[in-house]
């Protein structure tokens, strides 16, 4: 190809065609279009050896006009306001781009990464555009310093995606919202404040951004997508705004660097494997508008010494607090309903536990493991206990405040609650309701003697024990005949 300059003056004609000059290789300088106002698509698609383009008066440039123009070192365009995909594309030894009338990156008609593999872009001058669209950065590790003007409302998917070199992020006071991916695995990023107009962060919008120390979240923020801040293993403290409602799935999981965190009280949701192995916690109070835990949300969150639970809280999440090691006292609200499997399995540190008559279910292997529980007392509103829920604990002392539910709840508890022959002793405190008489204290007397019979079976032949408080009925021991049978009944006056 002996062709390396192009000098066409195409008076009167206003577009280059698509695919026009497409893979003429040694071509490497174009000038003489100074009418031309629109480049179609491919026009000069692999035109690997261009390195100059001067277009003044172009406002429109079509899909992949550019991209694989490899040794392009600038583009300038004064008064483009058009961009299509990929337009510049693999263009490597890109360093600069400058389009001062460009309002929209990427975005118009579904525009998406014009700049993506550009990886010796340093320099990016956009002062009036409004949106950067999907992938529009993407993989421009060249980038070091980015501050985005102050007209900018919205970030796209990807649009800086893997941009290793950014280490200063300036935001607008204009932004609004942060796409999916946004800035996903900018490592370098150290320092990062959004700004007070953003509302939302999309999904993996800072994944593995693990050298941010420092952020500031703004109180305008309403929402965090999933793993939106995910594997930020350099960040140590956190504050999250009072305008937050909720927290997207694996928001923060494996920020293992997080000592401090303050929940705000307008959050209402936490999602699942939000804050999964941020072991770093050690104080954990949620607010009182929390009204779910989502699965595993704090799971393997092993520093965790005090937990301080909401009074709104309805439920807790499967594998929520699992290994859990460090929490020693755990006070659940009046308001909680139901406990997931799994729940505190292995938060061997527990040794109280106080279950709430709001309580209606406790899940599969909830509190197994939990080796240093020696007490337990069991509400009237529980309705379902799930298999083995207190297995591998050392419960020798079980509490039933009425005889209202005795018999469903000591039915399910002695047929898998505490699993099969790990049981060996056995102490049931029955506190008697005020308005019994000493007739009705009798046939239920005997109603759990025939249950607890049957019972001590399924325990592997444990050694069971039954205490009866009737200390404010009234019953006194001369009107209350002896009690007897099988099981060891003591009768508390």
């Amino acid at each position: 190809c002996a062709l390396s300059k192009l000098h066409i003056p195409l008076w009167g004609s206003s577009e280059i065609a698509a695919n026009l000059f497409e893979s003429i290789y040694c071509l490497s300088s174009i000038r003489g279009f100074e009418d031309v106002t629109n480049i179609s698509n491919y026009a000069f698609y692999n035109c690997s050896g261009l390195t100059t383009a001067s277009f003044p008066s172009v406002t429109s440039i079509g899909e992949r006009v550019f991209t694989y123009c490899k040794n392009l070192t600038t583009a300038s365009f004064p008064n483009v306001v058009n961009v299509g995909s990929m337009a510049f594309t693999y263009c490597t030894n890109l360093t600069t781009a400058s389009f001062p009338n460009l309002v929209n990156i990427g975005t118009t008609n579904g525009g998406y990464g014009i700049f993506e593999q550009c990886n010796n872009l340093a320099t990016a001058y956009f002062p009036v555009v409004v949106s950067i669209g999907n992938w529009a950065f993407g993989y421009c590790s060249g980038i070091t310093q980015l501050t985005l003007p102050d007209s900018l409302q919205s970030i796209g998917d990807y649009a800086f995606y893997n941009c290793r070199g950014i280490t200063q992020l300036t935001l607008p006071d204009s932004l609004q919202s942060i796409g999916n991916n946004a800035f996903y695995n900018c490592s370098c990023l150290t320092q990062l404040t959004l700004p007070d107009s953003l509302q939302s962060i999309g999904d993996y919008a800072f994944l593995s951004c693990s050298g941010i120390t420092q952020l500031t979240l703004p109180d305008s923020l309403k929402s965090i997508g999933c793993e939106a801040f995910g594997y930020c293993s350099g960040i140590t403290q956190l504050t999250l705004p009072d305008s937050l409602k909720s927290i997207g799935n694996y928001a923060f999981y494996y920020c293992s660097g997080i000592t401090q965190l303050t929940l705000p009280d307008s959050l209402q949701s936490i999602g699942d494997y939000a804050f999964l192995s941020c072991s770093g916690i050690t104080q954990l109070t949620l607010p009182d508008s929390l009204q779910s835990i989502g699965d595993y949300a704090f799971y393997n969150c092993s520093g965790i010494t005090q937990l301080t639970l909401s009074d709104s809280l309805q439920s807790i999440g499967s594998y929520a607090f699992l290994s859990c090691r460090g929490i020693t006292q755990l006070t659940l609200p009046d308001s909680l309903q139901s406990i997931g499997n799994y729940a505190f399995l292995s938060c061997s540190g527990i040794t109280q536990l106080t279950l709430p008559d709001s309580l209606q279910s406790i899940g599969s292997y909830a509190f197994r493991y939990c080796s240093n529980l020696t007490q337990l007392t069991l509400p009237d509103s529980l309705q379902s206990i799930g298999g083995s829920a207190f297995a591998g604990t050392q419960i020798t002392t079980l509490s039933i405040n009425s005889f209202s539910e005795i018999t469903s709840i000591f039915s399910k508890l002695i047929g898998g609650g505490f699993g099969t022959g790990l049981l060996t002793n056995l102490n049931v405190i029955i506190k008697q309701i005020q308005d019994d008489t000493t007739d009705t204290l009798i046939a239920r007397v005997q109603e759990i003697l025939t249950l607890t019979k049957s019972s001590n079976t399924i325990l592997g032949k444990a050694n069971l024990q039954c205490m009866l408080d009737v200390s404010a009925t009234g019953i006194t021991a001369a009107s209350c005949p002896p009690i007897t049978g099988d099981i060891d009944w003591q009768i508390v006056y």
